[in-house]
């Protein structure tokens, strides 16, 4: 559904993208990780269009952006990472705007603005201008936005960053029942978030893809498949003594000394941490031997 071969974006001197190539597949979420400044926004800048490559082609739904750039928009809902409204308008209003600017017939409009302000939990704000919303209510007004032309495509920067945790909860359940009908593509940079609902992610360093799959697919690349162990139980006090002594000296009769038990599965942010060390590894090593771009190497497809 998604795909970038190769682009690249200079901004004066500063190399902002190198030789990016990466897809999803269609009515899949996909993580967008990375440091600051390491490139997110400047890629899903130019998935919507907003920014042309120096180098490369990008498509959606089999779509140029170079050569279709109109209808790749019209097929892309996008909330940036700080979204602008007009705030004297009240949200049902800039919703009605918002839908007559990706073509919904304006009879139509008023009807999907209350049920996208429905769906994002700010119907009984929907008279309540916008210069009145909080950060986070402004934030759910930009992704209804991106919605109301019932795009297939979702770019997310940063959704959640002006969330309280019952909005984050929110708003990923909302993203969990879309992504059985659109392919979503988001930046964030809570980690436990990207787990929660995406399929996949992609990992970005210092405008170079380093990593990208789904999270069985990296851990078996990376060989961090490693489970830990931890149990949590209750036992009577009175039970304790003797439960610890048969224990441990089950354990110890196979030769394992024992001071805790846990279940603990590797996770993404081990996972990032390891991706991105290993590139300032490699960012080390090339700038020791003279040789600058990406290695092989890299957990890429």
């Amino acid at each position: 559904m998604i795909e970038c071969r190769t682009i690249s974006k200079k901004f004066g001197a500063f190399k902002a993208l190198e030789n990016v190539s990466f897809s999803i597949p269609s009515k899949k979420c996909y993580g967008f990780l990375g440091q600051n400044g390491a490139g997110k926004t400047t890629v899903l800048r130019m998935l919507v269009g907003l920014l042309r490559p120096d180098q490369g082609e990008i498509f959606v739904a089999g779509h140029s952006l170079l050569t279709e750039r109109q209808q790749v928009q019209r097929l892309c809902g996008y909330l940036p990472q700080r979204p602008e409204f007009y705030p004297w308008l009240s949200g049902e209003e800039f919703l009605r705007l918002s839908a007559e600017l990706v073509g919904v017939p304006a009879r139509q409009a008023k009807k999907a603005a209350g049920k996208y302000l429905d769906i994002v939990g700010l119907a009984d704000f929907a008279r309540r201008r916008v210069g009145k919303y909080s950060g986070g209510m402004q934030q759910r007004l930009g992704l209804a936005a991106a919605l109301i032309g019932d795009p297939p495509v979702l770019l997310l920067d940063e959704p959640v960053s002006a969330l309280d945790p019952q909005g984050r909860d929110s708003m990923f359940s909302l993203l969990k029942k879309l992504k059985q009908e659109k392919t979503i593509f988001l930046s964030s940079h809570i980690l436990h978030d990207i787990e929660q609902v995406c399929d996949g992610v992609v990992i970005i360093h210092k405008g170079q893809i380093k990593a990208l799959g789904t999270m069985p697919e990296l851990l078996e690349q990376s060989g961090e498949s490693i489970v830990r162990a931890q149990v949590h139980f209750e036992v009577d006090g009175r039970m304790m003594n003797q439960l610890q002594a048969e224990f441990s000296g089950a354990m110890q009769g196979i030769g394992i000394p024992v001071s805790n038990v846990a279940w603990q599965e590797q996770g993404l942010e081990q996972l990032f941490y390891k991706v991105v060390k290993q590139a300032e590894e490699e960012q080390h090593q090339n700038s020791s031997t003279g040789h600058g771009g990406a290695r092989d190497g890299n957990m890429a497809r």
